[in-house]
Order: structure tokens, then sequence, then C-alpha cells
């Protein structure tokens, strides 16, 4: 959780911290930018910024519906109280509709008049009609009410205008009336106004609710404190804003679209309208893409429009989309401002509101998805069942699968830009297999590339008598704490600590020893991997994914024989110890966790611990210190409790040390050695129980020529060289001595650990045992490991990842109804056909989940892929065309430069009008190589089918319904 703090009693917002991130922006303020401002009578208006002063930072505006005489200079301490993005708190004008009321200025002021009714004057009106396209509004008033209020304050007539005929305005202009109800036609003005022209304003802003004309103050000297509005008389009445939208991204958009002839239809650039260049980038991309240009370019898409689907977006993202597609490819214009698609895409998906950088990738995903549903052929969507194989030719079911896709998802875009996967998953305990076909409309590629790092691990193997072990290992970035075990039980096999055999055998007598009759047969995960043996599934719905997973459970009892994976035949426990006091645990990694399981091992291990394995008898849960068996604490005033479940404890070493001065007052001190010892006991657990357990352990630290050697077995438990004591485990001092005996050992406190304490000078003790005496190139005769290095890596390579066998993290489980078990599957896929436009999206961003908060690295490697002739033959495997195989051109790419905490979003696309590639940075369009597309920053690649047309990617429905089973 991250909380935010502040030291003030009555914090005001500025004092917060997020304020100085959310108000960063108002430091990059440029002349044009639009904005909402306060005057200094504390009322909101939309402005536009005038001046920037960059040596104080101070901002001078002009209020929109104002005269000049009114600009005001915000002092750079105010900026954070005075300024806030467009319509925020003023009205927004891009929300006007038709039959709306707003004011327009009928007359300037009259310069040589120098009293109040010298101002402008405004009309209130109606809204008739509204251009979305160039931002303009129609308006509609009499002229007997403009006539009437121009006679009122003696101003001129107007000019003729040609919404008048020729006749009334000669008639009003021979015969000026001398009452305002004489010899005045009553026709209709209409006018087209731009929304952000200052001859326009919302409702109540000059005129009031009682009188038709508003007039404004001269000068800013003619106000007083009694005014109401700004920039007013005492007349005014104040605005009555409403609730004001989410429009928050429209501070940084420019006023309206750059008019000028591009380089060619479509090279086009766009606004960033603050943090919107993942959008630019992608929408780019799309429009370049000339099959689903083509859709939009005309208005015919509109009869293919899908009002009433639920899924869908009442055909509204359709059409701005369209509107915006248009204007790119008009002529036109050389700069595009996408604001009515920002707001339009913000509303449906909160996700793309506001100022935050997005992923481009998300972004297409969605618009693909809401084109194709406003687009969506089918009127009512039947519920389908999604079928699997069950042993039936996949041709078949593919056919299958897609006709009930069909039933309904039908769209232009699905006819171009959706085809199939198949998807294989296989149960890792009964082998079953399900197959099924889903649909897809990109691709995302992993990337392989082993990000590493060398961690090192100190190993306590069994039995107790070994010397601790210095390994390294090699962990990559996304391991969790689940694949712990399996990479350092692989490493130990691999310098031949442990083998095979021996752990087989172990298993077994353990497993004989707790049900007798039982058989167990091991199998090498490889195998499993690579079996393709298919089993008839049950009758039941097979394999099925579910957000409500267990622990898996690979240890199956059967009669007869049943398969154990060699990392279930082997337990351990893995702690840290701090570098100053590595006698001690510090730290236990508990995982009996889902959110424990799916932690980084790179970011739970902390930066300065040393991380230490415990290889144990028995799969005893963690019960030692900082676990649930230490639940009772120093301050607790109740008793220990006695153990009543298979439990571990830690035992330390240490020897006795005297004093260099001694006095009548000195005592022996504690000195603790080397790194703690992790013992497993049966329930429960008695003193005699745990003092022979550490008496095995201890035998090894005897000096060879000690007496104790000669039987030391055969001894009693109170005949050692050494003493069991309870001591604090900061300070050394000894709290207790464990004697002989068949109580029951209670619980230690958190603050205690048990020690085996030696005399330094009985020359019984062999400190030497406890030292690391073995390191990875005493076993194996090989250096240690290096962390990998990368190589050139292609879009095949990364294609090769994605159709590879998978087994899936323990974390990521699924329900097989054979087993009546969540379970971590092995799952593969594959290419069954692919569509006429194929994106493929590079997953350069990593996320790796840490205890407290999930990390964010970015793969920047360069990722080599074709420009021209991306061959996909050997990778699809179903039906394949002659003349339209898979082979394909790229057109387009979304780059992603910077890194996770911001970066920028750029495009390179081929124009399908000239051929030519172009650079597309927001705005800024220039031309390019079409090798410029192919860099370490391409993260979403564009392609096209090469030769021919294949309709759903030439996958064929059945003609007649199959049954699922």
């Amino acid at each position: 959780i991250i909380v935010e703090t502040v030291n003030r009693a009555y914090p005001n917002d500025a004092d917060w911290p997020r304020s100085a991130i959310l108000d960063r922006w108002k430091n990059n303020l440029k002349v044009g930018d639009v904005i909402d401002a306060q005057d200094q009578y504390k009322k909101w208006y939309t402005a536009i910024v005038l001046k920037v002063d960059d040596p104080f930072g101070s901002v001078y505006v002009h209020f929109k519906g104002w005269d000049s005489v009114t600009d005001e200079l915000i002092p750079s301490h105010e900026k954070s109280s005075r300024i806030k993005p467009a319509f925020m708190e003023s009205f927004d004008r891009f929300e006007w509709k038709v039959g709306d009321k707003v004011e327009i200025k009928v007359c300037e002021k009259d310069t040589g008049e120098k009293d109040k009714s010298s101002g402008p004057l405004w009309l209130a009106v109606e809204i008739t009609a509204v251009d979305s396209f160039k931002d303009k509004v129609q308006v509609s008033y009499k002229l007997k009410e403009k006539l009437k209020l121009l006679a009122e304050y003696n101003r001129p007539l107007p000019a003729v205008s040609p919404s008048v005929d020729d006749d009334t305005m000669k008639k009003s202009m021979k015969l000026p009336p001398t009452s305002p109800d004489d010899d005045i036609d009553d026709n209709d003005i209409r006018e087209w106004v731009h929304i952000m022209s200052d001859d326009i304003c919302p409702e109540s802003t000059h005129v009031s609710s009682s009188t038709l004309i508003k007039k404004m103050s001269q000068k800013n000297n003619n106000r007083s404190s009694s005014q109401t509005t700004p920039f007013s008389d005492s007349m005014a009445l104040i605005l009555a804003k409403p609730t004001p939208k989410y429009n928050s991204d429209r501070y940084d958009y420019g006023e309206k679209h750059t008019r000028g002839e591009p380089p060619v239809a479509g090279a086009v650039g766009l606004f960033n309208l603050g943090n919107t260049c993942f959008m630019n980038s992608i929408l780019q991309c799309l429009s370049n893409t000339e099959t689903i240009t083509k859709i939009f370019q005309s208005d015919d898409y509109q009869r293919e429009i899908n009002y009433n689907n639920p899924l869908g977006h009442g055909g509204k993202v359709a059409q701005v989309y369209a509107r915006l597609i248009q204007d790119m490819w008009s002529g036109n214009y050389q700069k595009v401002v996408p604001r009515e698609f920002k707001t339009t895409i913000g509303e449906f998906q909160p996700q793309f509101a506001g100022y935050d950088q997005q992923d481009s990738q998300e972004l297409m995903n969605f618009l693909l998805d809401g084109l194709h549903e406003d687009l969506n052929r089918v009127g009512q969507k039947p519920h389908v069942n999604k079928i699997e194989s069950k042993g039936r030719n996949d041709d078949i079911i593919a056919s299958e699968s897609w006709r009930r896709y069909l039933l309904r998802n039908d769209s232009a875009l699905v006819d171009r830009c959706f085809a199939q996967l198949k998807s294989h998953v296989t149960c890792v305990n009964c082998r079953t297999e399900s197959v099924t076909f889903d649909e897809y409309s990109s691709i995302s590629l992993p990337i392989p590339i082993k990000k590493t790092k060398i961690v090192n691990v100190i190993v306590r193997v069994l039995p107790l008598s070994s010397s601790p072990l210095s390994v390294d290992i090699e962990v990559e970035n996304t391991d969790i704490m689940s694949d712990l075990k399996r990479i350092l039980v692989d490493r130990l096999l691999e310098l031949k600590v442990l083998d095979v055999e021996s752990i087989n055998d172990s298993y077994k007598a353990s497993q004989s020893d707790k049900t007798p009759g039982m058989d167990y047969e091991f199998i090498d995960e490889s195998d499993l991997m690579g079996s393709t043996t298919s089993t008839t599934p049950s009758d039941d719905d097979g394999i099925h994914s579910s957000s409500n997973s267990k622990t898996a459970n690979n240890l199956k009892q059967s009669s007869k024989t049943d398969p154990v994976s060699i990392y279930d035949k082997v337990y351990f426990q893995f702690s840290s110890v701090l570098p100053a006091r590595t006698s001690s645990v510090f730290k236990n990694f508990e995982m009996d966790t889902k959110q424990a399981k799916a932690c980084s091992i790179l970011t739970h291990v902390g930066k300065y611990d040393t991380l230490i394995a415990f290889q144990l008898e028995d799969d005893a849960p963690v019960t030692t210190k900082n676990a649930s068996y230490s639940s009772y604490s120093s301050y607790s005033t109740d008793p220990p409790k006695p153990i009543s479940s298979a439990h571990t404890l830690d035992v330390s070493v240490a020897k006795k040390v005297k004093p260099l001065v001694q006095t009548i007052y000195s005592t022996d001190k504690i000195e603790f050695l080397g790194y703690p010892f992790r013992l497993s006991f049966p329930t429960p657990a008695t003193y005699n129980i745990l003092l022979m357990k550490i008496s095995e352990l201890s035998r090894r630290l005897l000096r060879e020529d000690s007496p104790y050697c000669e039987d030391y077995e055969s001894r009693q438990l109170s005949d050692r060289p050494y003493e069991c004591v309870i001591c604090n485990t900061y300070t050394g001092q000894v709290r207790k001595v464990l004697e002989p005996s068949d109580d029951i050992f209670p619980a230690l406190q958190t603050t205690e650990v048990i020690c085996v304490v030696w005399n330094e000078w009985d020359n019984h003790f062999d400190d030497d045992q406890l030292k690391l005496v073995r390191k990875d190139t005493d076993i194996s005769g090989t250096p240690s490991m290096e962390a990998s290095t990368g190589k050139n890596i292609s879009v095949y390579d990364c294609l090769n990842k994605f159709i590879e066998r998978e087994q899936l993290a323990n974390t990521e489980t699924i329900y097989c109804s054979n087993c009546k078990e969540h379970l971590a599957p092995i799952k593969k896929f594959d290419l069954w056909s692919t569509p006429d436009v194929l994106v493929l999206h590079l997953k350069r961003f990593q996320y790796i989940p840490g205890q407290y908060f999930v990390h964010r690295e970015k793969i920047s490697e360069l990722i080599d892929f074709p420009v021209d002739g991306l061959d996909l033959r050997k990778y699809v495997i179903g039906p394949q065309f002659a003349d339209s195989p898979p082979i394909y051109d790229l057109y387009a790419v979304s780059h992603h430069m910077g890194g996770m905490g911001g970066g920028h979003y750029t495009a390179t696309c081929k124009n399908f009008i000239n051929n030519k590639w172009y650079d597309f940075n927001d705005a800024s369009v220039s031309s390019a190589n079409p090798q410029d597309a192919v860099s370490g920053t391409a993260y979403v690649l564009f392609y096209k089918r090469r030769q021919g047309e294949l309709r759903w990617g030439g996958v064929v429905p059945t003609e007649s319904p199959i049954p699922d089973t």
C-alpha cells in the first residue's frame, strides 16, 4: 500500500506531494495553449495563453469571450491554484449541441464613447446546427431582436448580410426605427461561429436571465467590488456552470487542424494532446492499413453500424474514427487534432482518459475490438459453447469453432484481420489433452532473451554431518520463488551433489515407512514435456482455466504406479542471513501462499541477504523464527505452548571465549560461529529427540584426536563436550540449559535460538568444519557460471518461442476435470491460420512480481525482422493456398523509446498511395527508409499478405453444426 503524507495540520491542495507531479505540465505551457484560468474575482473561464515569461514562469492569458482589456498576468506562484486543464472548471464548448442556449457578440465596443453603453453588445441565441469537423456551431436569431438592440444603444446598423435578403436590409437602412417596434421584419438570421471564437460565450456569461442584453465595462478601473462577474457591471448574473465532464486531456492540443497540402494524402501529423504519443503512434499504423482505411474513407461503413450491440459503443467509436481518417486522408491538412477521437475513447475506456502515458498495443486491441463490435453484422448474439477436439480431426474442429465464432462475430474487420490459433493443453498428472481453437487479431511474441543474475546459495545438504556448500545458481528476472527449488535441485544434480538414484531410493524408503504397499515410479519431466501421446479425456468438460486455483499436489498415490516429480522427492526450505550475523536466520521464505510463490526471486531476496537452503528429511512446514511456530513473543503473558505438528528448529553453533582482561566480575562470552543448521522433528518433539538430533550434527564438529570420538554414539546425552542452551539471538545471553528429558519441548520466543556451545580451551572443537570448504569448482572441476550473453535475435526466434511447449508456473493453474484438481499444465500454441493483416506485438515489457509491488523492466535489444518476405509457411499448420501463401511484407511499425517510467512513441509507416516510407513523431512528418523501421525500439509490427486475399484467413466454417462430444 502506497500512502501519501504531508507535514501540515490543515494542508492545502498544493501542500501534497502529488501536486508537484500533477502540476508539472503547467511549467511547459506554450503560446496558444488552451487552459482554464481563474480571474482576480475567483471565477473560472476558458482562456488561451498569450505569453509565457520564461525567467519567472508567469503566464499572460486572454479569457475567451471577453475584451482584451480583461487579459491578466498570472504569477508563477499562483499557477498551481489559478490554472487547470481546459474545461475542468469552465463550460466545455465542444459539448455544445443543437438546442443549447449561447450568447453571441452582435456589436463591438464603441471606441468613440466613454460611458458604459459603449461596450460590446451580446444577444442570447440558440444553436441550430453543429459542424464537428470544423469545430463550428450555427446560431439563429431574429433580425428584429438585433436591430432592436442596436437602436436602443444608438449603434450603427450592420452591413448587408447574405443571410438576409437585400430588400429587407435596404428597408431597414433607409428607415432607421425611432421606436424598437416600428417597421422591422421578423426574419431569421443564421450565422456560423467557431466554438473557440471570442464572439460566442456560454449562456448567462454577459446576458442575465431577465434581460436579453448585457454590456461590458469599458476599462478595468471602472469595475467595483460589488461586481458579481468579472469585466461586467453590477447587473451581471453569476454564471451557473454545469458539472464539468472529465475532458482534462484537452489542455495542449492547439485550436484546430493545420491547413495545408501534405506530402501525400495520409502523411499527416497528429497533435500531442498531452502524453498521447502512444495514441498517435498506433493511429498512424492503423491509418496506413489500407484494408481498414478504405472501409472508413467513404460513408458506406455507416450502413453496417450496429447501434444495438450491447458489446459495442453505439457506433460512436466507428464514427469518430471514420471522421479522423477522412480528415487525415482528405489532402487538406498537414496536421490534425485528434481531440474528438481522444474524448470518445476516454468515455468508453477510462484507461485512456487523462494525461497518463499508456501502452500503444493496448489501445490497438481496444480499437480493433471496438471497430469490430460497432460494425458487427450480427444483430442478436446467440450463446455458443467452445468445442474441444476430443480425438477428432483438427480440420473439422477448427471449421466448427469458426462457424460458432461467426454466429456472434461477423464484420469487415473479422474478414481481413482475424484468424485462428490452436491451443493444446496437457495435464501433467493424468496426461489428459485438451485441444481448442481460439480467434486472434494480434499475436504477442515472447522475446527469447535471458536476463539473468548469479545468486549465491549456502546449501545445508543431508546428512547433517555434511559440510556447508556454496553454490552459484543462475536466476532469470522473471523466475519466481516457486521456481527456486527446481533451479537449485537442477544445479545440485549438475554438480553431482545430488543424484537421481539416491533421491529415488530415499523417497521410496520414506514413503514405504509411511504407507506400506505403495509403489512409486519416477518419471523424468523432459519425457512428459515431449509427450505427444493422445489420451482420451473424460466425458466431463476436460481442462478449463479457473481463477480460483490452489497449490498443485504432484504426489499422487495409486495402488500400482504414480508419476512423482524429482523435485517432489527432495525437501528444501529457504531462508536468508545477514552478512554481519550469519549464525542465525534473518528471514524465512514461506511457500504456502500463492502470493509468496508468485514473488520474483531477485526482488524477494534482499540485496544484502545471503540465501541459505536447508535440506530436510521430511516435508515439514516452516515453524522457525519469523513463522507461525514463533507466535509466542517475548512480551506475551501466555506460557509457551507445546508443538503439536510437524515442525523445524534452527540450531546455531558457538564457543565460549574468556575475556581478555580477567576480573572478579568477568564472565565467559558466547561467540556465534558459521551458518545455522535446521532440524526437522516428528510430532511431538521431546527434549531427548532434540538432543539426539543435535548430537548427530555435532559429531562432525569434534576434532579427530578428541577422546570423545572413540565411543561417541554410546555415551549418554549428558556426556558431551558441549552444552546445549537457549540463548538470546542478539546478545548471546543464556536463558536456559537443555537437559535430557521426555518432556515436550515448548516453542521458542522470537528472540531465542538453540545454541550448541563449545569451550574454546577444551580442544575438542574443530572450527574448520564450519567453513565453506566446498565450492562449485571443488565438486565438478568446472568454473562457476557466468550470466548469459545476448545474441542477435530474429522475429523467427520469437515465433519459435511462441509455439514451443511451455510448463506453466504453479501460479497459472488450470482445472482438470479428470483429476478434479487445479494443476499447472503444459501448454502449446500453434498458428492454424493467418489473416491478411498480421499484427505482431513484441513483448518488450516484463512485469516482475515483488514482495510488495510489481517491478517493471523493458527489453531493449534489437529484434531483427524482415521488411519484405516474412515467411510463415512452416509455422502455419492449417490449410495453405498456393495463390495466397502466408508470406508477408512490412508496412508499419509502432516504436517505443525510453524506459518503463516514461518514454515516447513514434511510428514508421509506408503510405499505400505512393509506397514511400515516413516517420511520424506526433505532429512532425518526415521521409524515411524502410530499414529505419528495424530498430531496437520496434514494438508493434504490421504486416500485410504479399499475394492474394483470404477471407477469415482461409478458414471455411462448417455448413452444419457438429456436436460438442
